[in-house]
């Protein structure tokens, strides 16, 4: 302070400017719970499908964590991203690792476009057939696996059908496309046609069993922790996948053809699915 009493002017200048900070950073703090809200209000449903007990509470690891990456969403994009990334914590806590937050907050806007548009294809869980996203070109693979969305592909990753028996007694090959469909094919039933190398985009028969596979990317934790605030058309999905395959079809109990009508038979499985 000087003889005036007034403070410096490199005083007031840093005054200011952490004023302005503080009030920025709060501001886009306000803008991601504003979305985390509006999406916990517009999926009502899922919320309450995906609500954990009562006793479950946000950690304050994850606050702590998610608050200094939340603080720096200063454009709309940013601001979506985390908003929901919160409302699915709020839905279950603990889905939502500190590593994703990392790899969220890492991640540029050229590679989470890409990543968006890749994920169209994705089954429900970490999976993403190449039946339907097709073959990566190596630069797009190496940028999402760089990025810590997805699993390094070169080895070749396949999912393979389980063998089931039906109810009937009949032995089917069982695929779960979703939380609510799974494909299933009869075990003498012909293969599906096209290549049956490794590298092959489409459905696969392996080994001497002549077990289905599906070769596929596999998301990481962060991958799918990240696609899950993505739109996803589960229908659509479900409908190309299986149109790769022309076989019948496993919904909520019910044999479905897809596309098709639905046919109440009771459930084609036995077991847990």
């Amino acid at each position: 302070m000087n003889a005036s009493g007034a403070l410096p002017k490199n005083v007031t200048t840093a005054i200011e400017q952490n004023t302005e900070l503080l009030f920025r950073r709060q501001s886009n703090k306000d803008a991601v719970v504003r979305v985390a809200l509006e999406d916990l209000r517009d999926n009502n449903d899922q919320s309450q499908a995906k609500a954990a007990p009562a006793e479950e509470k946000i950690s304050e690891d994850f606050l702590d964590r998610f608050e200094r990456s939340a603080e720096d969403a200063s454009t709309d994009e940013l601001r979506a991203r985390f908003g929901k990334i919160l409302a699915a914590e709020i839905r279950r806590p603990g889905t939502v690792s500190r590593k994703a937050i990392r790899v969220v907050d890492e991640l540029d806007a050229k590679t989470a476009r890409l990543f968006e548009r890749f994920c169209q294809h994705r089954l429900s869980h970490a999976c993403v057939p190449k039946c339907l996203s097709g073959e990566l070109p190596y630069p797009e693979m190496r940028r999402l696996v760089d990025a810590e969305l997805l699993v390094d592909p070169s080895p070749g990753q396949t999912r393979l059908f389980k063998l089931e028996t039906t109810l009937e007694g009949s032995e089917v090959w069982f695929f779960p496309i979703s939380d609510t469909a799974s494909i299933s094919i009869p075990k003498d039933a012909p293969g599906p046609s096209g290549p049956r190398t490794l590298g092959s985009t489409y459905p696969m028969i392996l080994g001497s069993q002549k077990i289905p596979a599906v070769p596929c990317y596999a998301l990481t934790e962060a991958g799918l922790t990240l696609a899950s605030v993505f739109p996803h058309d589960e229908a659509a999905i479900i409908t190309r996948f299986s149109q790769n395959w022309q076989p019948r079809s496993h919904h909520r109990g019910h044999l479905v053809h897809w596309p098709g009508q639905c046919s109440t038979v009771g459930s084609n499985r036995r077991g847990p699915a």
